[in-house]
């Protein structure tokens, strides 16, 4: 086919014009697919830095979570602040004086009472699986108690000697006092115990008799120190063969800590070994309610 001059430039240029617009097209494809990339990899980055903040977030949750379950374990196996501004020293009458004068300059008051301390044991058959596990027969069961009178009781409660378990269904020693202890307005002798386990027929077996006590399933026990305790009626008290042993108040002007406080305990503990040796086991603590 021929074509003049004019429509072949004509064409020239149309072509020429083909071109370029074909040219800007695979450029504008190429600047396309560059930012598609750069986009990409910026939401890559964004979504990386998100998950890295999600993932501190989470972590920091966790940590309080346990941070705060942790101080909740710490509230419940230390628990609340248990005072103490006294002692109960218990002996004969010269390690009483003894601990009295080592204190006469730091003491608010005094007061003496008496109690006895009763221990009975028992020897229980073991089953033969026991046996092969022990490597004995029998087993000696040892139970102590502290023995007071009703009116000593009462005394001790008008002083807030006597602390009961702070929460009664459970195992902690954390304890409170006792302002009033309406069980004793029943005229029963008074058991209190962890558990019921060695009253037999409504009795209690305390060595050289048999006792009727009525049970009370909220432990208490003398100052801080938990011990099975029993309130009885003078007739059955005198009746123990047991001995009576003082037992003194030493209410302390400036001496207060808290009794979780093992270093305070033990500052206290040493000081009066110096003139009652072997008292460890004769001094309790206690939070006198004035």
């Amino acid at each position: 086919m021929l074509f003049s001059i004019d429509t072949k430039k004509r064409i020239r240029k149309v072509v020429l014009l083909n071109c370029k617009i074909q040219l800007l097209h695979r450029k504008a494809a190429v600047i396309r697919f560059y930012m598609k990339g750069t986009y990409n990899q910026i939401n890559k980055s964004e979504r990386g830095a998100m998950k890295i903040m999600k993932k501190i977030i989470v972590f920091c949750v966790i940590i309080a979570v346990f941070l705060s379950i942790g101080y909740g374990v710490k509230r419940y196996v230390e628990g609340p602040k248990q005072s103490v501004d006294g002692i109960l020293v218990s002996g004969t009458e010269q390690n009483v004086k003894d601990v009295k004068q080592l204190y006469q300059e730091n003491t608010k008051q005094t007061a003496d009472y008496h109690y006895k301390l009763v221990t009975t044991r028992k020897v229980r058959e073991l089953s033969k699986a026991q046996q092969k596990e022990f490597g004995e027969k029998e087993e000696i069961i040892e139970n102590k108690y502290a023995v007071i009178t009703k009116s000593t009781a009462e005394k001790f409660i008008e002083k807030g000697i006597i602390r009961a378990r702070k929460d009664p269904g459970d195992t902690s020693i954390i304890s409170k006092p006792i302002s009033k202890l309406e069980e004793l307005e029943s005229g029963d002798n008074l058991l209190f115990s962890f558990s019921d386990d060695e009253i037999v027929d409504g009795k209690l077996d305390l060595g050289d008799q048999l006792v009727p006590v009525q049970h009370v399933k909220n432990q208490a026990w003398i100052g801080y120190a938990p011990m099975d305790l029993i309130i009885l009626d003078a007739e059955a008290y005198n009746k123990l063969k047991e001995d009576q042993t003082m037992i003194s108040l030493i209410q302390f002007k400036d001496i207060h800590f808290d009794f979780k406080n093992k270093n305070k305990v033990e500052e206290v503990l040493s000081k009066i070994s110096n003139v009652y040796p072997e008292s460890r086991d004769h001094i309790n603590f206690v939070d006198v309610q004035d």
